[in-house]
């Protein structure tokens, strides 16, 4: 059985980050991209928890920021400089 969580229900920040992140999981994002995306949205995602709305509105918001699809990671616009393969990384927030 699934719980819904109101915003009364968030007793810190750690724990709505945590929904976020969950709420990633469908998408093949590796944990140290992952973590640059939460530290890149950290000031919306205060704002976002102040104003009581829903991780999963905020989710949405990302999905749709970095243009993630269906096919994950390796279809969203931001780039990952690994090695010899470099191509840009631009969170823009």
């Amino acid at each position: 059985m699934k719980y819904l969580k109101t915003y009364e229900s968030y007793w810190t920040e750690q724990e709505y980050v945590n929904d976020i992140v969950s709420g990633l999981a469908n998408y093949n994002i590796t944990p140290i991209e992952l973590n640059r995306i939460i530290d890149g949205y950290e000031k919306d995602i205060l704002d976002y928890r102040e104003s009581g709305k829903d991780p999963k509105l905020f989710t949405d918001k990302i999905v749709k920021d970095l243009e993630l699809g269906q096919g994950g990671f390796g279809t969203q616009k931001m780039g990952v400089t690994m090695g010899r393969n470099k191509s840009n990384f631009a969170l823009s927030v």
